[in-house]
């Protein structure tokens, strides 16, 4: 995954279906384009045309798995009248709900000009708002109803001397330039809700390391009762304290080996020591220490460090029976941290000798 600077772009880790979701947003420009561009009523052929081949077709795939996510991206994508000249009355999603073509068939059904404009119908005129145009000489006494309904929902829009805008609109009336920045945030909205873990992405620490906290933080590791979740059978105990199941926030936080780890790192980084109880504490306690921006990250490092260490500390005793001693686990967290920091987030000031007593300046 690409790394960004922490200064100019911060990009986050979140549970999304990747693949889906990408897919969509390749589509998404192509489809802006070719809607301010069209010809009036292009657009409602290619909305049929599902076998169409080429990049229609995975536009309206596209379209089609954001509308199951309950976004109707054909509503949110909407022209805002200006005079209403070049915008289809009944084709066009120029209401914001929709082409009026699907809210009134029938009306659409007995209409002479399938393909008029908005100025061809609506009039600025109070008094005569309505330049309605049907086939035969008169409507059908049931469709008034309609009608009347049609023309009062209709009372909320008017023309105006400005040109069209097509846009984005976000549900709550607002009009936004499409982007595809804006059309993630959307969907992220409705996918995650306001729970989701968010991750900052660190450049001055390896993949490997970045993905491991990030599947912690989902609870995707591969901890005994996650293991015991998806059916395999074994001993779900911790192996260094023997008294609680071996979950995620447990191994990493919670057994009381790995608070002493917690305890020494902190004492080190001569912060206060208020042990983490899960991953997502962890993610954001380094925000309230240090002045510098550099610190801070040095310190979110160490922090990520001590959690990669102490899942390799606990596969080494299970997978090869290796039980290292307590100074050799915070001796691999300060030698990692180090080298990581130093080379990656190109600190060269910083020696071996003032990291370990933790005196240096950045």
């Amino acid at each position: 995954m690409k790394d960004y600077d922490e200064k100019s772009q911060q990009s986050y880790l979140i549970i999304l279906d990747q693949q889906q979701i990408h897919r969509s947003f390749q589509s998404f420009g192509c489809l802006l384009r070719v809607l301010s561009e069209r010809e009036s009523g292009e657009m409602d052929v290619l909305l049929q045309e599902y076998s169409i081949l080429g990049p229609w077709k995975n536009i309206m795939r596209a379209c089609s798995d954001l509308n199951a996510l309950g976004m109707d991206v054909f509503k949110m994508i909407r022209c805002w009248v200006g005079s209403g000249s070049s915008v289809s009355f009944w084709i066009d999603n120029w209401t914001g709900f929709g082409p009026l073509k699907d809210r009134y068939p029938l009306l659409f059904l007995l209409e002479s000009n399938k393909t008029c404009t908005v100025e061809q119908r609506m009039s600025p005129s109070p008094l005569s708002r309505f330049n309605w145009d049907w086939i035969g000489p008169a409507l059908p006494s049931f469709v008034g109803p309609l009608l009347h309904e049609c023309e009062h929902f209709l009372l909320a829009f008017e023309c105006n001397s400005g040109s069209e805008f097509w846009g984005w609109d976000d549900g709550n009336g607002t009009r936004k330039d499409f982007a595809v920045k804006t059309v993630r945030m959307d969907v992220e909205s409705i996918i995650l809700g306001s729970s989701a873990t968010v991750l900052p992405w660190s450049n001055w620490l390896p993949i490997k390391v970045n993905a491991f906290v990030w599947r912690a933080a989902l609870d995707r590791i591969a901890s005994k009762t996650n293991l015991s979740l998806r059916g395999i059978t074994l001993d779900i105990s911790c192996e260094s304290c023997s008294g609680f199941p071996e979950s995620v926030d447990h191994l990493l936080f919670r057994c009381p080996r790995v608070k002493t780890i917690w305890t020494l790192v902190l004492q080190w980084c001569k912060v206060p020591p208020d042990i983490p109880s899960s991953v997502s504490e962890v993610i954001s306690m380094h925000n309230a220490w240090g002045s510098s921006i550099k610190f801070k990250r040095a310190l979110h490092c160490i922090l990520l460090t001590t959690m990669w260490i102490i899942w390799k500390t606990r596969n080494n005793k299970h997978f090869k029976n290796r039980i290292p001693r307590l100074d050799e686990t915070i001796g691999d967290i300060k030698l990692w941290s180090f080298t990581w920091v130093k080379n990656r987030g190109k600190c060269s000031l910083i020696d071996w000798n003032s990291w370990c007593n933790f005196s240096f300046t950045m």
